[in-house]
């Protein structure tokens, strides 16, 4: 079942979907959720299918990511193309990418979150 979800949702019309009210406030509080938080199977779904429509939203980058299923070939090569959409990526999220929770991420990751860095961050917040 959430490989046929995941691959309906990868079509083009993905692209189209926009939240209703309920949906975007569900959103906007798991994009506010701290790092450390686990998304549960639903909260995963619901991101992964307004993906497009988070696109203009830095902090959800992280999340969005997190929903990736890493071993699915074709999720994950979607995920870059989508991620490469982005809106620029905060600091303190960029360095979340370089954390525990990315390490079965391809490599591609850790680089959009060392390159982030290298334009965002200034050497106090680093070492911060």
């Amino acid at each position: 079942h959430h490989r046929l979800a995941r691959s309906l949702l990868s079509a083009g019309f993905a692209r189209e979907l926009k939240p209703d009210s309920e949906e975007r406030r569900r959103l906007a509080t798991l994009v506010a959720l701290p790092p450390t938080t686990r998304l549960r199977d639903e909260e995963r779904e619901l991101v992964w299918k307004f993906r497009y429509a988070l696109t203009e939203q830095p902090r959800a980058l992280t999340k969005l990511l997190k929903c990736v299923d890493w071993s699915d070939p074709r999720e994950a090569a979607h995920a870059r193309q989508v991620a490469s959409q982005w809106a620029p990526a905060e600091v303190g999220d960029l360095l979340e990418l370089l954390g525990p929770s990315f390490v079965s991420a391809p490599a591609w990751v850790r680089q959009c979150a060392v390159d982030g860095l290298r334009l965002r961050a200034s050497d106090e917040q680093l070492v911060a």
